[in-house]
């Protein structure tokens, strides 16, 4: 599993995600579910529509011509769901997870909340199939993650957004505290 994680504003979220986009070759799925059927819209370009999913939902699954296979939708047979469809980190594509990061209102504080950009070691590409995360698969994860450091900057032991860090040094973002105990983070952060 590869990952890499990082805090930005939603806006600098949205221009890496431009970048990613710029690759020609990406569909990104929003959400995980539920969806009312084993299907769900792919996004090639970042629309309005998609940035107004994302602001309610920053998660997304991206795929692309290292994705040999459609995505893996798992139907819920119990609970609250029961006959629903939902996609999974590991199931279907191979795909990656992206997650956004971006700034919320905590405890009156204006904070950036992490994102991250992931990948799982094996897919279940079919039903009873499990294989390894591809030489292709890995290629992107590394092509799209050196997108996204285009956008960020190294700071204490995370990435982090260069406007979003500007901001963070003139007091008008805040960064979860755990960040300025170094011991917290040890062996949390990739990238």
């Amino acid at each position: 599993m590869a990952q890499l994680d990082h805090f930005a504003t939603f806006d600098e979220s949205l221009a890496m995600l431009q970048d990613i986009f710029a690759r020609g070759d990406i569909r990104a799925y929003a959400g995980q579910g539920p969806y009312d059927q084993p299907s769900a819209a792919a996004f090639t370009a970042l629309t309005d529509e998609l940035k107004e999913r994302i602001r309610r939902n920053p998660s997304l699954y991206l795929a692309g011509s290292f994705s040999p296979h459609s995505p893996l939708f798992t139907q819920q047979d119990q609970g609250p769901h029961a006959g629903k469809f939902f996609l999974f980190d590991s199931k279907g594509g191979p795909h990656l997870s992206l997650l956004l990061a971006r700034d919320r209102l905590l405890d009156g504080r204006l904070t950036l909340l992490g994102g991250n950009l992931s990948s799982q070691s094996e897919y279940q590409l079919e039903r009873g199939s499990y294989e390894k995360a591809s030489p292709a698969l890995k290629d992107a994860f590394s092509d799209i993650s050196k997108r996204m450091k285009k956008h960020l900057t190294r700071y204490k032991s995370v990435w982090i957004g260069k406007e979003a860090l500007d901001q963070v040094k003139h007091g008008r973002l805040f960064l979860p505290e755990w960040i300025d105990k170094p011991a917290a983070t040890a062996g949390v952060l990739s990238g």
